[in-house]
């Protein structure tokens, strides 16, 4: 007969041997085990029998739970992200007076940080959640937004009003102005010349009626002196 002894708790294994000890010697070793291994089996199911169904269903749970612990355990811990706060108002202004005093310079970001008194970082977040754009996007627009001012002076020329905007070559201004209005500044500020007022002077057309004009003058002239 198997040895039921074999795979069971130290509980059982105690009360084992209290048998196998209680058992005269007399005895042989076969009748020993028998009576042994029937009295663990009767403790055995008189112990099961005992425990509702219900708590075995609930420690089997428990059991299956506690395998599964190690590795949420492992599992690393979701990162909640906080919404980043908008830029106060007050700093929010010493970057735009520092962005119209130095709209003709290279604006870097840890420029704006600094005049907003915030690390890049932090300052990055914070305008772009103040405005909707990145700190260079804002720049852009600011240059854009004085160009078109500028270019409303007819004596300007469109070269000049790149550079005090921070252009460095007047093919970049009309591609950046281009890319953010639709159409080049020259063709801007012909939409909005008014009907009727001065236009800049043609410095080629002036000339071209000047020499034109001279051979009648001189024809005058002959006839006067005759």
């Amino acid at each position: 007969m198997r040895d039921i002894t074999s795979g069971i708790s130290a509980e059982l294994r105690e009360l084992c041997l209290s048998v196998l000890l209680s058992t005269p010697d007399s005895c042989e070793p076969k009748v020993r085990k028998q009576k042994a291994n029937d009295t663990i089996a009767s403790l055995s199911r008189d112990k099961y029998k005992s425990v509702p169904c219900s708590n075995l269903a609930a420690a089997e749970g428990a059991h299956s739970t506690s395998s599964k612990a190690p590795e949420r355990a492992g599992e690393a811990p979701a990162i909640s992200r906080r919404k980043p706060s908008e830029l106060q108002t007050w700093r929010f202004r010493r970057v735009q007076t520092y962005i119209g005093d130095h709209i003709a310079d290279t604006i870097r970001l840890a420029d704006l940080a600094r005049a907003a008194g915030l690390t890049r970082m932090y300052f990055a977040a914070q305008f772009r959640q103040k405005t909707g754009v990145r700190p260079h996007e804002y720049i852009v627009r600011q240059r854009i937004a004085r160009a078109q001012v500028l270019l409303m002076v007819p004596q300007t020329k469109i070269i000049e009003v790149g550079v005090c905007v921070g252009f460095t070559s007047q093919a970049h201004f009309t591609t950046v102005f281009r890319r953010y209005v639709g159409i080049t500044p020259h063709r801007w500020r012909l939409s909005q010349t008014p009907e009727g007022s001065p236009r800049p002077a043609n410095i080629h057309s002036t000339r071209t009626d000047a020499q034109s004009s001279q051979p009648h003058n001189t024809t005058r002239q002959a006839a006067i002196l005759r």
